[in-house]
């Protein structure tokens, strides 16, 4: 089965359960499965200063392929640069290197300005000045947000799993409809037809 058709089947029976009112088995399939990406949470997890829930939640989406685009990476490196300035902060050095090396240095080679991207981890990872200067207030989440949305909305992969709902509304009301044959019966005395 190829990956469209895949997609369109758990896409049926997302909208099966949710036709159900089986929002948590639904909610799992979709996180599971990751029919699509629901900014909007991210966009809260940032509010809140959730690095690590942000970056695995937007790491699950960009496995594969799409992980090559200079958006991808971009994104990715947004995220990620906000988890490792965090680890440094809490004076977790050696975890913040591992990490650095691991996760942020291969996300830098499609990066759109690899070189200041690098520059600004090198200055992060010297100085502590560089490091203070790193704000972690609403403020700053907002303007991290606000480059995040942005970079989503360049990246062609993310645009087909942030598609608007009217396929997935179009999908619950025909599983709902296909249902209805299945159900019982009604009592008492049918409809005479009108002819």
């Amino acid at each position: 089965m190829d990956r469209h058709s895949e997609r369109l089947l758990l896409l049926r029976v997302y909208a099966f359960l949710k036709s159900r009112k089986l929002n948590r088995a639904a909610n799992a399939l979709e996180q599971e499965a990751r029919l699509r990406f629901d900014w909007p949470r991210v966009h809260l997890m940032i509010r809140a200063g959730r690095w690590r829930s942000a970056e695995e939640y937007t790491s699950a989406f960009l496995d594969g392929g799409r992980a090559s685009t200079p958006e991808a990476c971009a994104t990715l490196f947004l995220l990620r640069f906000q988890r490792f300035v965090r680890a440094l902060k809490r004076g977790d050095e050696a975890w913040a290197e591992r990490y650095l090396a691991r996760r942020i240095l291969p996300v830098l080679h499609a990066h759109p300005d690899r070189d200041a991207a690098a520059a600004r981890c090198a200055a992060v990872l010297r100085d502590r000045r560089a490091l203070d200067a790193q704000r972690d207030d609403a403020e700053a989440r907002r303007a991290c947000n606000h480059e995040f949305l942005g970079l989503i909305f360049q990246n062609d992969g993310f645009l087909i799993l942030t598609d608007d709902d009217t396929e997935l509304k179009r999908l619950e009301r025909a599983a709902s409809l296909g249902l209805r044959r299945y159900a019982r019966p009604r009592r008492g005395r049918p409809r005479a037809r009108r002819g």
